[in-house]
Order: C-alpha cells, then sequence, then structure tokens
C-alpha cells in the first residue's frame, strides 16, 4: 500500500518566493509584457533578495535587483515624469507579478527596488533611505 502525504502549507510564501526567483536570470519579453504597461523592452535581471513584510493588515513582497545584475533597456515614455530607474523598475515588478509570481498576485504587494531590501523598506515606509540620511 502506499501512503500519499498532502503538505498545505509546507515552508513560508518567503521561502517559496525565495525558491522560485532568487539568483535565477529573469528575461522580461517584450511581446509577453502586462499590455496596460507602459515601459516595454526585454531586459534580464537576477533577484539577490526578497523579504516579506506585514505592516497595517498588507502584505509586501520588497524585492531587490542590483543595477549590475540588469541586462537590456525598456521604453520610458514618461520621461520627465518617472525616472529611467523607476520605469525600469515597474516593469520588473509587472513581470514578476504577472509572469513569475502571479499566483502571490492579490496576497502581496510586489515592490522592486535597485537598492537592498532595508533601504527599500525605508524609503517605501517613511520615504527615505538610510543610505541618504
Amino acid at each position: 500500500m502506499k501512503y500519499i502525504k498532502i503538505f498545505e502549507d509546507f515552508g513560508s510564501d518567503e521561502q517559496s518566493i525565495k525558491d522560485l526567483i532568487i539568483g535565477k536570470p529573469i528575461t522580461i519579453n517584450k511581446d509577453k509584457q502586462h499590455k496596460d504597461m507602459p515601459f516595454k523592452g526585454n531586459v534580464t535581471f537576477t533577484v539577490k533578495d526578497c523579504e516579506v513584510v506585514e505592516k497595517n493588515g498588507s502584505k509586501y513582497l520588497f524585492v531587490y535587483v542590483p543595477e549590475s545584475d540588469i541586462e537590456g533597456n525598456i521604453t520610458n515614455t514618461y520621461r520627465g515624469q518617472i525616472s529611467d530607474n523607476k520605469a525600469l523598475c515597474m516593469a520588473m515588478t509587472s513581470w514578476l507579478a504577472f509572469n513569475e509570481l502571479s499566483s502571490y498576485l492579490g496576497k502581496l504587494d510586489i515592490l522592486v527596488y535597485t537598492e537592498p531590501v532595508d533601504e527599500a523598506m525605508a524609503d517605501f515606509f517613511f520615504g527615505k533611505s538610510p543610505r541618504y540620511q
């Protein structure tokens, strides 16, 4: 007789996400980007770190992609209003949300930064990165 074990919640969401995206090259394909995304392009990036943070009843996934781990470019149609770095981060965020991590969509707000997670959290929650204080 065979026994099958079912693990409903084996490990945390954070560890599952880390296993999916950290250290693996992820390629944004211009043809498969979310149709409403104004920033299109072909980019390959590698996630270095991520962390799930719960604050005020919401869960956030902060993702760190160093600039040195980004190859390619996107078209920033909002140049002058949005920096090229923010446009690139928005494109990476969209790609992760709708492709790599679509099963977590709605459970987490996904935010990609080109600065380490602790600095990104300080920037997001308090408007300042410790690096610039």
